[in-house]
This record gives C-alpha cells, structure tokens and sequence, in this order.
C-alpha cells in the first residue's frame, strides 16, 4: 500500500512539474511561421536525430510562403552556409531575429536572401519563401528554431506555437536493457534477469514528437529527461535528465534510444517507464522482472 502511495506521489510530481514547463513558456507565444493543417505537415521535431546531432528546431515540409512569427529585430541575415552563435547546422539564407523578451528566431532554409534593409519585423511580415539552400532533404522546407543565446539554450518551438490539432501519440517499444559487456535482455518476454546495472533503451521511431519521460524503479524516480530544450556544453547540445546527456549517449545507434541507467538488485523489479506530451497528456507503461 505505501509503495502505491509513492508510486501515485511521483507520478503527480512528474505532471505538475510538466505542466509548469508548458505554462512557463506560454508566457512567450508567437505564432506560425508557415501556415499548416496539423502536425503530420513537420518533417523533423526537435531533437530528433538528424544527420548525427539533435534537431535544433522544427523542420517543416516543402517549400511554403513564410512570414515572421512575432515582432522583432533584425540581427542577421545569413547567406547560404553561414552559421552564427550557436546554430550548428548548415541553415543557408536565414534571417536571425530577437524579440523584446530576447529570444532569438531563426528562419532557416529560406529560397533567398533576407533584405538587409530591414531593421525589423512585424508579425505576420512576409519573408518569402522557403527553398532549398540549405543543407536539406529533399522534401525539407523552412527550418524554424528558437534560441535564448545569454544561456545557451535552444527551446522547442512547440511550447510557444499555438496548438495544431491532435498531438501524435508517443510509441514505446521493444524496450531492452543492456549490460556492460553488451548483453542484451528485452522486457516484455524475458522474466528472469541477472543483478547489475544495464542501460534501459527502447526502439527509436524515425519521426517521433518531443516529449517528456521518467522512469521509476519499485516507485522510485531513477531518471526524468525532457527533450523540450537542448542546452549548448561546448561544442555540442545536450538534453536534460539527471545528467546532460549527448547525442551519442541518448542514440547510440542500433535504432535505440535512452530512458536510463538502472541498477537491478536480486528480488522482483518493477519499472515503470511514463511520457507526457505537450498537452499534459500521460501514458505509463510497466514492466515486472525477477533478478537473480
């Protein structure tokens, strides 16, 4: 009874610190850059794996007419494969800019040159449309990112974008645990584990939404990684959990991708893997194991 008790303490921590993520950000809304039906019309979601790296922004499919998003200063309008402060990936013709809160907008991928006349932007304000130049798959249009430079951090656009329809469900799949010595065990058909510690990972989905997950051990939170923000550690952008993790750490390949490293003691084990989506919407999956 008292485990269950943690159990539900944990999962209400776990959604009220959600919701005041989505809350906080609320505060900063803007709106579409490019007109869409629903969310199925994004290519690439943020942090999902692309070309090596996390995304840095949303990816979003063919070329459309593009405006800006909320009102603005113009801070840079970059040519073809320019980079600037912490936008990593090849954008090509892209106008930078910043708004009164000091967030910056990227506009990436756009068909031609920002006019560097321009000294700022209104919302709505047409910026053209968006193309191909730059480093892109084929049916890529505009890459739109979001970016606080003073702390190094990229935001998920999402979180201040008016909501667009349903929002895709998350999928958990073929979740494995792995030792030390590359030794790979799946939950859901094997009952029978040895003790130790192992990384718990699950089948990365090619177009998979941002979200946020926890995992519980016997109703003990063991780790909570939010991949609604990407924090910039030298030279490379990391996720939050209860480390920073890398790129490399969170998709090691194999198609598989991180939810935590567990330590399993002899007796019965109960994991419990919880999402969340940007709407508050929960789902929690369980997973009961014997270690010997």
């Amino acid at each position: 009874m008292q485990k269950n008790k943690n159990m539900t303490n944990k999962l209400k921590t776990f959604t009220c610190a959600f919701a005041f993520c989505i809350f906080a950000g609320s505060a900063f809304a803007t709106d579409w850059p490019q007109q869409i039906e629903n969310l199925n019309e994004i290519f690439t979601y943020f942090t999902n794996q692309r070309g090596g790296a996390f995304a840095s922004g949303l990816v979003f499919y063919h070329n459309e007419q593009i405006v800006a998003a909320e009102d603005g200063e113009v801070i840079i309008n970059l040519k073809e494969s320019q980079n600037s402060c912490m936008f990593d990936s090849p954008l090509g013709n892209s106008i930078v800019t910043v708004n009164s809160d000091n967030l910056m907008s990227v506009y990436g991928n756009l068909a031609q040159p920002g006019d560097s006349s321009r000294q700022a932007l209104k919302e709505g304000d047409a910026l053209g449309e968006s193309g191909n130049s730059g480093w892109h798959k084929p049916d890529a249009g505009l890459e739109y990112q979001i970016a606080d430079c003073q702390s190094k951090t990229l935001i998920n656009p999402l979180i201040l974008l008016p909501a667009k329809g349903e929002y895709p469900h998350f999928v958990l799949k073929n979740l494995i645990v792995v030792n030390k010595n590359g030794y790979s065990y799946r939950l859901g058909s094997t009952k029978n584990i040895p003790a130790g510690t192992y990384s718990l990972y699950f089948e990365q989905t090619e177009h998979q939404p941002p979200f946020r997950m926890a995992v519980l051990l016997n109703g003990k939170e063991i780790e909570n990684i939010t991949y609604n923000m990407l924090k910039k550690n030298g030279s490379q952008l990391t996720v939050d959990g209860k480390s920073n993790y890398y790129y490399s750490t969170i998709f090691p390949g194999q198609n598989r991708q991180l939810l935590a490293n567990v330590t399993l003691n002899r007796g019965k084990a109960l994991l419990v893997v919880q999402s969340m989506d940007l709407k508050g919407n929960e789902r929690n999956f369980s997973y009961s194991v014997d270690v010997n």
